[in-house]
């Protein structure tokens, strides 16, 4: 039976949790917890996905972790605009 990448799975997963919480009024600290979360253990598994393999749900929670954190910045940016345009 192969092993699998459980720190790969816990990033992918997180990636996928925190990025529909960018976009919610009042929930934006919850994706703020998360996505680090998931870009460190997406980078934990894929150091080790040479083990177990698992690279693509490590790469794709980086990638989802990574958008969860521009995401995050560019909508307080934005709200920020507004706020400063009023």
């Amino acid at each position: 039976m192969k092993k699998s990448n459980g720190m790969a799975t816990a990033g992918l997963v997180l990636g996928i949790i925190a990025m529909p919480f960018n976009f919610i009024p009042f929930f934006g600290w919850v994706s703020w917890v998360l996505t680090p979360l998931a870009i460190i253990f997406s980078c934990v598994g894929m150091s080790r996905s040479s083990e177990n393999g698992g690279k693509g749900k490590a790469v794709a929670g980086l990638v989802l972790g990574i958008l969860g954190v521009v995401s995050y910045w560019v909508s307080w940016l934005i709200i920020g605009a507004a706020v400063a345009a009023s």
